[in-house]
């Protein structure tokens, strides 16, 4: 738990409060874009419960911050020294493995069951998508958009139940001219 929800919610505190610090002339609220409030969106909950959360599992916090600290550092010297080959390792190295967790292909216990279409940012747009996968039976048990401020649309991330309902969505929603990625 240490490594994959309390130290997560440590480095967006850190990341904030760093920000705050550099801010000045609060020139960085116009530059923060999407991706600075999707790392740090976990930095607004809550204080009195985050500071309890530190203090009962202090050890293993401790333990994996260090280990951040060396995986920062690892970077870090691979930029300062222009390793660019060093550099585009840990970032491939990051990209492959945090992408095994929206796939399933990932070693975890619980498999998952996610697709993703493009779709247009338009009203109705997810509610077209949810008509088509219930009008065939399929259940939705998560959707969620992801943004990029590069493009006006967006990408639509649908998690299902099994395997099964995964193609039945794929090639409903391709039936219907969903560009669908598996």
């Amino acid at each position: 738990m240490a490594a994959v929800s309390h130290v997560p919610h440590v480095i967006a505190v850190a990341l904030v409060n760093m920000v705050e610090s550099l801010d000045d002339d609060g020139y960085m609220h116009t530059l923060a874009a999407g991706g600075f409030k999707d790392i740090t969106r976990i930095a607004s909950s809550g204080a009195e419960m985050w500071s309890g959360i530190c203090s009962e599992n202090r050890d293993e916090i401790l333990k994996v911050l260090s280990a951040f600290r060396e995986s920062v550092l690892a970077l870090e010297n691979a930029i300062e020294v222009c390793d660019s080959s060093e550099v585009a390792r840990l970032f491939g190295n990051a990209k492959e493995y945090r992408d095994s967790f929206e796939t399933g292909r990932g070693r975890g216990v619980c498999k998952s069951y996610t697709l993703k279409l493009d779709i247009k940012d338009r009203p109705g747009a997810i509610a077209e998508v949810a008509v088509i996968l219930g009008n065939r039976g399929i259940n939705i048990k998560n959707i969620g958009i992801i943004n990029n401020r590069d493009y006006s649309d967006g990408v639509m991330r649908i998690s299902l139940e099994n395997d099964s309902a995964l193609k039945k969505a794929g090639e409903a929603l391709s039936e219907m001219g969903y560009n669908v990625i598996l």
